[in-house]
């Protein structure tokens, strides 16, 4: 059986969305890649970093590491990707 890769915007784990469907996608291991949507550095700011920390908080290092590093230098490398 085959899934799909899914990508969750940082925005998803700053403030109260933090709660909401990213949290949730995490705790249900279907996330694969942490991105930033950001556009420009006025009205969407890149947030990655502080995604980072906050996924490393609260579901662990290795997984930060897998969504933000491991992950899309795999995809670079044409090799799998971590799933849990």
């Amino acid at each position: 059986m085959r899934g799909t890769d899914y990508r969750v915007g940082a925005d998803r784990f700053m403030g109260r969305a933090c709660r909401g469907i990213g949290a949730m996608a995490l705790e249900k291991k279907a996330v694969h890649f942490l991105a930033t949507d950001a556009h420009d550095i006025t009205r969407r700011p890149p947030i990655l970093s502080e995604a980072r920390k906050m996924v490393a908080k609260n579901f662990g290092e290795e997984m930060a590491e897998a969504l933000v590093e491991g992950n899309p230098g795999a995809v670079i490398r044409n090799e799998p990707i971590r799933k849990w």
